[in-house]
Order: C-alpha cells, then sequence, then structure tokens
C-alpha cells in the first residue's frame, strides 16, 4: 500500500499543479488531448502489428497506394534533357506519346507543352487507363496550367485545296484496340487528314474536350483497322464536348459503318456530343461534305447544343447538291437532338432517316431544306428560317418528307419569304403533323404528291406575308 501511495503522490501533486493553473474544466481538456494521443498512437500500433485489421477495420496495400501522386510525364515539340519524360526540363517528345501512356498508367497524365507539333504521319495509340481511372493528354505549360493551347500540326494544302490538286492529309491519334479510358483536352489540330481522332478499333469509354481543329478532312472518324470483323466496330461512351472545328472537307464528326456492311451488330452506341461548333467553311470538291454523320448500327446518341455550318457541293446545274448539316442514316436509331443548329449547307439542315428521333429547339435556315426527314421522327419548338436553293436539282423547303417518313411538328417557328419556298412538302405517302406554332410565309404552304390528309395543320397560326 506505501508503494502505491509513492506511485500515485506525484501523479496527484501533477493534477493539483494543472487544476491551479488552468481549473477544473481546463484540465479536463488536456486530459481529453492527452487520451486522444495514447488512443491514436496505439491504433497505429494493432494496425501494424494485426495484418492492417482491428476491431473489424482493414486497409489494404491497395487502399494505400490509391492515395500515391498522380504519375505524370512531359512532352515537348523538341525536347529537353534526358527526355524521359519526368519533367518538363526533360521532356520527351510527340513520338514518345504511345510509350508515356503505359507508362503512367491508369489515372496518370501526359502534359503536352505549348508549342508547335509538326506531325504529318498518323500515331497509333493501343492502352489507356482503366474505369474510373483514365489516362490524360492534355495541353499545358510546364506548371500544368491551361494557358494556350499546342499545335499539332499536319501535312495538309493550307490554305485547303481539293484532292485532285492538293494534299489531303494523314490522320493523327489512331485509337486501337486496348485505347480506352483515355481523355484528350486542350489541344488544337491543324491540317489534318481523315480524322485527328480515329476510333480503329478502341471499344470507347474516350472523352475529346476543349479541342480545336482547323483545315481538316475530318475530325473525328470511326474507321477500326479490321474491318471484316463485326465486333470491331463496337464502340461506346465517348464524349466530344467544347470543341471547335473550322474547315472541314469531309465532316467534323461519323460514327458507324458503311450502310452496306450494316448487319444489325452493335456499332456506336452511347454517344455525347455538346457544344460543339462546326463550319466547314465551304471546303468543296472533297465529295461531299456532311457535318455529324451517324451511319449502320449505331443508336442513342446524343446532341446537345451543337452547330453545324456550310457543308457545301458544287455540281452541274442538273445534277442534285449535296452537303448536310446533320446526318442519321436507315438503319440508326434513338437519336437525341437539343438547342442545335445547322445552317448555310447546299442540301439539308437536318437529314434524318434515322428511326425514333426527337427534336428539341433545334434551329435551321439558309439550307435547301432545313429539315427533311425519312422515318418516325417527333419534333418540339423547332425553328425553320429563310431556305434557300444554292444550285442543283430540287426546290427549296422548310420541311420536306419522303414517302416512309411519319413526323409530328409541335410548336414549332418557320418563316420564309421567298415565293419559291414550300413550308411543308410531302411525297406520295409521307406525313406531317403539325400541332400549334407559326408560320409566315410567301410561297406554298403545302406541297403534296399524295392526298392532302397526309399533312395536317392543327391550331397553327398562318400568316401570309
Amino acid at each position: 500500500m506505501k508503494k502505491y501511495f509513492a506511485l500515485m503522490s506525484p501523479i496527484s501533486t501533477f493534477s493539483r499543479n494543472l487544476r491551479r493553473q488552468f481549473g477544473t474544466a481546463g484540465l479536463m481538456f488536456v486530459f481529453s488531448i492527452v487520451g486522444f494521443l495514447l488512443a491514436l498512437l496505439l491504433t497505429q500500433f494493432l494496425l501494424k502489428f494485426s495484418g492492417g485489421c482491428f476491431l473489424g477495420s482493414c486497409h489494404s496495400a491497395a487502399e494505400a497506394q490509391s492515395t500515391a501522386p498522380t504519375q505524370i510525364m512531359y512532352i515537348s515539340p523538341t525536347g529537353a534533357g534526358s527526355r524521359n519524360g519526368s519533367s518538363a526540363s526533360n521532356a520527351g517528345l510527340l513520338k514518345d506519346l504511345p510509350t508515356f501512356i503505359t507508362k503512367v498508367g491508369p489515372g496518370g497524365e501526359i502534359r503536352l507543352l505549348n508549342g508547335t507539333y509538326n506531325q504529318p504521319k498518323s500515331m497509333t495509340i493501343a492502352s489507356g487507363g482503366a474505369p474510373g481511372k483514365p489516362v490524360t493528354i492534355r495541353g499545358t505549360d510546364a506548371s500544368g496550367q491551361e494557358t494556350t493551347m499546342p499545335v499539332i500540326m499536319g501535312s495538309r494544302t493550307s490554305p485547303y485545296q481539293p484532292p485532285s490538286i492538293g494534299k489531303s492529309g494523314d490522320n493523327l491519334f489512331k485509337l486501337l484496340p486496348g485505347a480506352s479510358y483515355l481523355t484528350f483536352r486542350n489541344i488544337h489540330c491543324m491540317n489534318i487528314g481523315n480524322g485527328c481522332f480515329v476510333f480503329a478499333g478502341s471499344k470507347g469509354n474516350v472523352t475529346i474536350e476543349k479541342t480545336k481543329a482547323t483545315n481538316v478532312q475530318r475530325f473525328v472518324e470511326h474507321k477500326p483497322e479490321s474491318t471484316s470483323a463485326s465486333s470491331a466496330w463496337e464502340v461506346a461512351n465517348v464524349v466530344i464536348r467544347n470543341s471547335e472545328i473550322q474547315g472541314f472537307s469531309k465532316g467534323a464528326i461519323r460514327f458507324g459503318k458503311p450502310d452496306e456492311k450494316a448487319n444489325n451488330s452493335p456499332d456506336a452506341h452511347d454517344i455525347l456530343i455538346q457544344e460543339v461548333f462546326a463550319d466547314s467553311q465551304r471546303q468543296d470538291g472533297d465529295n461531299f461534305c456532311m457535318g455529324v454523320h451517324l451511319q449502320g448500327d449505331v443508336h442513342h446518341v446524343k446532341l446537345i447544343k451543337t452547330t453545324m455550318n456550310n457543308c457545301h457541293q458544287t455540281r452541274k446545274p442538273s445534277d442534285y447538291w449535296n452537303g448536310d448539316g446533320f446526318v442519321a442514316e436507315e438503319h440508326v436509331s434513338d437519336i437525341y437532338f437539343e438547342d442545335t443548329s445547322a445552317s448555310g449547307h447546299t442540301d439539308a439542315g437536318y437529314d434524318i432517316k434515322a428511326s425514333n428521333s426527337v427534336l428539341v429547339r433545334t434551329q435551321a435556315a439558309d439550307n435547301k431544306r432545313n429539315y427533311r426527314f425519312w422515318s418516325t421522327a417527333n419534333v418540339q419548338d423547332c425553328v425553320g428560317i429563310e431556305p434557300r436553293c444554292r444550285g442543283g436539282r430540287s426546290c427549296q423547303a422548310q420541311v420536306y418528307v419522303t414517302e416512309k417518313a411519319d413526323a409530328k411538328l409541335n410548336r414549332c417557328t418557320f418563316k420564309s419569304t421567298n415565293p419559291t419556298t414550300d413550308v411543308f412538302q410531302s411525297q406520295e405517302s409521307g406525313k406531317i403533323t403539325v400541332q400549334g406554332g407559326t408560320v409566315e410565309h410567301r410561297g406554298i404552304l403545302q406541297k403534296v404528291e399524295g392526298s392532302p390528309s397526309l399533312i395536317q395543320l392543327n391550331s397553327v397560326t398562318v400568316k401570309l406575308i
């Protein structure tokens, strides 16, 4: 007992001194802090010597690795230092990109430092990230800030010349099988051939954002290396957004196999095209231009706040002049447009053969036929302004439907001052049902090859200008 009191005496003295200095409340606070620190040390000790598990809580080596810093590698136009990509001062070359993607691994990042990269030939990429951990390739300065866009320069003739005169150029990034879970950001491709980005067997899960393209044959292309295997075409979960294309002769974006090869096997699906602005700038002579072109077994594509302008084809006056803004071929289905726009095309603003198409708040102006439907379509709050025929056969119209079409238009607005413009035009058995909305025109309101009942206007305000 004496030993017990002898042991407790210093502790009691220490407690009395703390109480005098801090008061009872302060003393309790000090002891609570000390207790918390002792408990933390004890927990760390037990975790260390119990295989990472204590009271049902386990911490694996994989979880510890997940907190590791992101692997970053660098590329510059001329390279620097040892060129191993470990830093901006040891940046690799653009040809090292495929190797660096493999090295950084899932969740890693490759920084393309600002400047101009000369890349006359295509580059194949066959690796990527993992679900939830894409590899990001983006343009930055040495500190990682997106101050400007690095330019990747191809060999296409600039200013543009038709293929019969100038060079079409090669494509740029060819995404082979394995090239999935990738993000490309803040990159400007210039003078490129058939695709700054080519889905050449990649299964998708690719994001292309905050990008620019200037003078290209096509911005995004879908063309597998092995076209003999039907599964080679399948690509899904692709996002293309916040991008600008200035000058293209073939198209801005294309997905799906050619219609003659459509076989009900999957092509592209679950695609988002958002906030993309594209202007062909009337690059003529490449037979022929289409802004967004969906073909083959493509389905479930969303186009949001996207604009396609000025696809042009010049031919003999007796020929049909093509050149469309948005095109969805007959094997395509379930396409959704919202707040999109098409203008200045020598053929249709919207040329939609796809079934189950939905168009919400779309705009079309200055096209030969602002809207042309070949199948079922549900159109809401659309706008059609001043169709214009620039040449070739057939007349200009606001809405034109073929014999298999069934187009339902709700609350749409149409205005045209040209007396040669047909507002609603139908082939022999094509149907147009218009509910609400307004029409201002000088030409023919309805032009029907079959029964007049195929075009129905319900509660539509019509004003003859």
